[in-house]
């Protein structure tokens, strides 16, 4: 019986992640990304005091590329605190990707 469990145990751990597999490629495991204006715990929302500069548009880009900015020294998170607030539209995202938070004081 050994040597058959043997030969047989390839097969039923192949068998055992496949089935695994097809189990949690149904399941969402992840958590929502965060979207302007969506729903829920996750949602930016962004007061419009002013108009948004040109320079934020399309949206996508400037979402992905705004840290280069900041890094650049082009503007600063100082500058970035005169319309956005960290809670409402920096830190969902800022938390969600992992990186530093962002405080209202602009440092």
């Amino acid at each position: 019986m050994n040597r058959m469990v043997m030969k047989a145990l390839p097969g039923l751990v192949t068998l055992a992640v496949v089935g695994l597999v097809f189990l949690l490629s149904g399941c969402d495991l992840g958590v929502e990304k965060p979207e302007k204006d969506g729903p829920g715990p996750l949602s930016i929302t962004i007061e419009r005091t002013r108009e948004a500069p040109d320079y934020h548009n399309p949206l996508d880009w400037w979402t992905a590329n705004h840290p280069h900015g900041i890094n650049d020294g082009v503007f600063s998170q100082r500058e970035c605190m005169l319309c956005h607030a960290p809670d409402d539209s920096c830190n969902n995202c800022h938390e969600y990707v992992g990186v530093s938070l962002v405080r209202a004081d602009g440092r």
